[in-house]
């Protein structure tokens, strides 16, 4: 079958993307009923046995106007004498007019009349309008105006009943209908009509424009406030753009719709249509006025008009189990199968208020519809952002941090990614601490710490893009914990020391194992504000102090001194190359801690399996022979090697030095005298204990650990004198 390629059709602006629907739709209905069509790249293309000429003539002679009457508007030329004089003789132009193609429209504004006499209100005129229009005018009815429970609503494709601003729709169409066709049966076409039309439908040469606005549709050309070099420019119009696209309007049938788990009762759903979330353009300003957003549907398999009418009848966008609500839905919805198959790709235009107070529909972006395995995961936080969302009152820094989770969430869902994700996380991690710290509001919402990210589901997708140092690093720390007790006796001392996370985060563990706020906040504040390395000797120093607080095994008692044995039970093991990075200052501390802020976030580390990251001999990367010497002390269930109980603290106060020369004389009587040959003040220098109490912290695999002083004694006898 032959095809047309409409140069004239565009998925931008908005008033190109309903021209092509008006001309699939009309060539459907009127002309040839097994046409199809479909989105190709950046055109619409016509398949059709009709040649280029013959799709002329039909417009140009034969196609019949849809019948558009707003009598329920003031301006629509339905109003007494005096009232919009140039209105009222557009509508008694067509009124009058001879020509066969009209007679519908001509039959209809007398039943408007009718209605309108009948009716006291703008809703009774509405109503009778329904009981009196002909079937041919009731899609404009349905597109423009809403009968709902709580009373008229007006979908946002035809602002406020049919009237974008000053601009009154169906007038308008009226008017440009006398620019292109004869009123009067058996005239001859305006001779600018045929070069409109071509233009309109095909594209090529520009041709000259009328004075005229094309509203929200086309902002390029509707004028206005600071369109112009001298301030303002009239608006210029191609009739016949205007009229297909008002005739594309039509696909978007408005109707009363009670969505599944929609919080008001009724509402007026325009398909595609949903709520504004200004993040995911670069002109996004959250204090701007919207009407909300229209996500046009671009499919590229040739279909007939009744499937596509179908598809944008139904205007499925499901996210969860629920209809999208917002542009931050939808995005989402394209990446989990929310939305019908044969959809490749979303054009979005936000209806938003531009120059000056004039509702513009612009153009911010396409999105592909693509499955993205990390989308899902974003339904856990769901409930926690949406009660944070509803909430009156919040600080501004809540409602900024919210936001930016908004706008991560955005990227992610459009372009998916493994480093995506991360920012998700990290921004929600943000977002807890900005809402830990507004107190008042915090109580006063009831809001929780978040809770309920399984760590075996997020931190495969985290790695999608490749596992860095810091990464593993940061899921190391995170995962660290002790065993749960099962008996009830668990004291809150031993609560509180049984998560790094308990230390760092600005929550505490109460009975039953439940997160609530901590009251003074973050045992050890400032994970993000601080140097990272000083949080982390912190947190080990404080973790020690709770275990010879609580007591029990962790306690050794040898004939020489007491010993502690503070490492955690569980944990990520991290390759050894990475440890001895962040020991000797060679990661990046900044990204660290913004991903460790994240990953703390995450839950049921014991029952992640240990990831394949690299080589666990520690045969490769740097070696500081200071960690190495310490680090076998800090290994769980060692039974020969136990740290004194304040060497965390003296590490964290810059005092390496005598740590080393403990640690050296506890492995000279343990029988490991061959490391003894280091020289103490040689080994300390340059050392940053902070750094290594935070090294201290993270867990290796036991051939790591063992490896460490192998390593250690053999460059102790290269450099024996």
């Amino acid at each position: 079958m032959p095809e047309h390629v409409l140069g004239g059709c565009h998925p931008e602006p908005l008033g190109s993307y309903l021209k092509a629907l008006g001309i699939f739709r009309l060539v459907s209905e009127q002309l040839d009923p097994a046409v199809r069509g479909h989105w190709r790249g950046d055109h619409f293309v016509l398949r059709t046995s009709l040649n280029a000429g013959e799709l002329a003539t039909f417009f140009l002679a034969e196609w019949q106007p849809s019948p558009l009457v707003s009598p329920w508007n003031n301006g629509a030329g339905f109003a007494r004498e005096g009232k919009s004089p140039a209105a009222v003789e557009s509508v008694a132009g067509v009124e009058r007019s001879t020509a066969a193609r009209l007679a519908v429209y001509r039959s209809t504004i007398v039943a408007a009349r009718v209605a309108l006499a009948m009716a006291s209100d703008k809703v009774e005129v509405v109503r009778e309008c329904r009981a009196w229009l002909p079937d041919e005018a009731l899609p404009w009815l349905d597109a423009a105006v809403v009968l709902a429970s709580a009373g008229p609503a007006y979908p946002p494709l035809l602002g406020s009943g049919g009237n974008l601003g000053r601009l009154e729709l169906s007038v308008n169409f009226m008017q440009h209908l006398a620019r292109v066709m004869s009123f009067a049966d058996g005239g001859e076409v305006p001779g600018a009509s045929p070069p409109w039309l071509h233009s309109a439908v095909f594209g090529g040469s520009p041709v000259r424009m009328v004075t005229a606005s094309a509203g929200q549709f086309d902002p390029g050309m509707s004028g206005g406030v600071s369109t112009s070099p001298l301030g303002k420019a009239e608006g210029l119009v191609n009739p016949w753009d205007f009229i297909l696209t008002i005739e594309g309007t039509l696909a978007f049938a408005g109707s009363v719709s009670r969505r599944m788990g929609s919080v008001t009762k009724g509402t007026a759903a325009m398909p595609f249509t949903v709520d504004s979330t200004p993040v995911g353009y670069a002109d996004a300003c959250a204090g701007e006025g919207t009407r909300g957003e229209l996500w046009a549907p671009l499919w590229g398999r040739p279909a007939a008009w009744p499937e596509i009418e179908r598809l944008l009848g139904e205007g499925r966008a499901q996210w969860g189990r629920q209809q999208a609500r917002s542009g931050l839905d939808f995005v989402r919805a394209t990446a989990s199968l929310g939305v019908d198959r044969g959809i490749q790709s979303f054009a979005r235009h936000a209806i938003v208020e531009r120059l000056g107070q004039n509702m513009l529909a612009v153009p911010v972006g396409r999105v592909a519809v693509h499955v993205k395995p990390a989308v899902p995961l974003l339904h856990a936080v769901d409930a926690w952002v949406e009660r944070l969302r509803w909430e009156a009152g919040a600080p501004a820094q809540v409602t900024a941090a919210l936001r930016r989770l908004e706008a991560v969430q955005f990227e992610m869902a459009s372009k998916g990614g493994g480093l995506r994700l991360q920012e998700v996380l990290i921004a929600l991690a943000e977002l807890e601490a900005v809402v830990a710290r507004a107190t008042s509001f915090r109580d006063r919402s009831g809001l929780r710490p978040v809770v309920g990210l399984p760590a075996h589901e997020w931190l495969p997708l985290l790695e999608a893009d490749g596992a860095s140092v810091e990464l593993r690093l940061a899921a190391g720390l995170a995962s660290l914990c002790d065993p749960i007790r099962s008996d009830q006796r668990t004291t809150s001392v031993e609560r509180d020391a049984g998560r790094l996370s308990l230390f760092v985060r600005p929550v505490s563990l109460g009975d039953r194992q439940r997160l609530g706020w901590a009251t003074a906040g973050a045992k050890v504040p400032g994970l993000t504000a601080r140097p990272l390395v000083e949080v982390l000797a912190e947190a080990h120093r404080q973790r020690v102090i709770r275990v010879v607080q609580g007591g029990g095994e962790q306690l050794v008692t040898d004939e020489h001194e007491v010993g502690v044995q503070p490492a955690f039970a569980h944990g990520i093991k991290v390759p050894r190359q990475d440890v001895a990075r962040l020991v000797a200052g060679g990661t990046d501390d900044a990204t660290l801690g913004r991903l460790l802020a994240g990953m703390l976030l995450l839950e049921d580390w014991r029952c992640y399996p240990q990831p394949r990251w690299g080589p666990e001999d520690g045969s490769t990367g740097p070696l500081l022979p200071a960690w190495a010497v310490l680090a076998p002390f800090f290994e769980h269930g060692n039974p020969r090697l136990r740290p004194q109980t304040e060497w965390v603290a003296q590490l964290a106060a810059g005092q390496v030095d005598q740590v080393l020369t403990a640690a050296l004389m506890r492995l000279r009587i343990a029988g490991d005298r061959q490391v003894l040959v280091r020289n103490v003040d040689v080994m300390a220098a340059g050392v940053e204990g902070p750094r290594v109490a935070a090294g201290l912290l993270v867990r290796l695999s036991k051939a790591a650990y063992a490896s460490l002083l192998d390593q250690a004694s053999a460059e102790a006898v290269a450099d024996y004198p």
